[in-house]
């Protein structure tokens, strides 16, 4: 494990108010060919600025709860011990418990990067990758499934603008483009575990900047554009530093006061535009079909994410992996 140190000691001097905000992320997977050897990557980040700061990195051979919880303690020792009010996270059980077991007084997040991450594994799982590549019904009904909790989350909203209204709509969608059966079942676990356990006030996106900010897909992104091919397990330690010098830069933008640099479908024109169709929604000039149709551009990263040549089209065909001179690369959860 490592970090960042030399940016972790330029946040000296900023109120601690402002440093309290942490996510924390395992779906990244470096698994290797041989039978010893690390698989696991775990990145701990600052949500501070509107921005991502990865601060620590554990490349780990298994992931357990007592792991989770050792790293963390390394983390506390050596990086940012002052308290933190929140944590965004991914949906791996034993990550849940030894955060709550290190942080008992936390309040967790989830994130609409999780969300969509777990459509897409549903996706893979009933082999319609290469369909949705194919047919674009299919991948709309996905992306309009995707932005679902972008709609406030109460069924009892008077309006009935809300993210049932909205599922229904993808819904509606699939019977009248027939898509294939598969798809109801993408359907089905969607409303059984995100509507029905989740529940939707804790994974909407709609006026919870937290939940909106999708600090996976942007740290993703930026390793997956370093990788290479045929590249080997050092390539990936340089991915990281690589990822380091580009937050170590925005971070120079904020001393300077200079705004964040936009990100693709990030920042104030990102923001402004989701207000600006909630706004043609609830004054009816869109209805919610209409609304999520304008606003499935904004899943458009997460999708150059699920479609990278080095994510696996299968979660358990290892043919479908990328070799990289002893290592093959792909990114599944926990």
């Amino acid at each position: 494990m490592f970090g960042d140190s030399h940016l972790i000691s330029r946040f000296d001097g900023i109120p601690l108010e402002d440093l309290s905000h942490l996510a924390i992320d395992t779906t990244f997977r470096v698994i290797p060919d041989s039978t010893i050897g690390v698989n696991h990557v775990m990145t701990i980040s600052l949500l501070f600025n509107n921005q991502t700061y990865p601060l620590w990195y554990a490349i780990t051979s298994c992931s357990s709860t007592e792991l989770y919880k050792r790293i963390l303690i390394e983390f506390q020792q050596h990086a940012l011990d002052w308290p933190f009010k929140s944590i965004l996270l991914n949906d791996d059980p034993m990550l849940c418990k030894a955060v709550l077991a290190i942080f008992p007084d936390i309040e967790l997040y989830g994130s609409w990067y999780f969300y969509c991450y777990s459509i897409w594994k549903e996706i893979i799982l009933n082999n319609l990758t290469e369909r949705c590549k194919q047919d674009t019904n299919l991948m709309t009904g996905v992306k309009l499934l995707m932005v679902v909790p972008y709609l406030p989350p109460l069924k009892d909203t008077p309006s009935s603008i809300t993210m049932f209204e909205g599922f229904q709509v993808v819904k509606d969608f699939a019977r009248e483009n027939k898509l294939p059966k598969e798809f109801f079942r993408v359907l089905d676990y969607v409303a059984t575990f995100w509507f029905n356990i989740v529940k939707t006030n804790n994974f909407t996106t709609y006026g919870k900047h937290t939940c909106a900010l999708n600090f996976v897909e942007i740290t993703q992104l930026a390793l997956l554009a370093y990788m290479k091919p045929k590249g080997n397990v050092w390539n990936l330690t340089q991915s990281f530093q690589c990822v380091a010098k580009m937050t170590s830069a925005e971070f120079d933008r904020y001393l300077n006061g200079k705004p964040p640099v936009l990100k693709k479908n990030r920042g104030k024109r990102f923001n402004v535009r989701i207000r600006q169709n909630m706004k043609r929604l609830l004054t009816g000039n869109y209805d919610v079909k209409k609304f999520l149709e304008m606003s499935i551009i904004y899943c458009e990263e997460m999708l150059d994410i699920f479609l990278h040549p080095l994510y696996p089209t299968s979660l358990f065909d290892k043919s479908n992996y990328i070799h990289t001179e002893g290592w093959k690369i792909k990114i599944i959860d926990s």
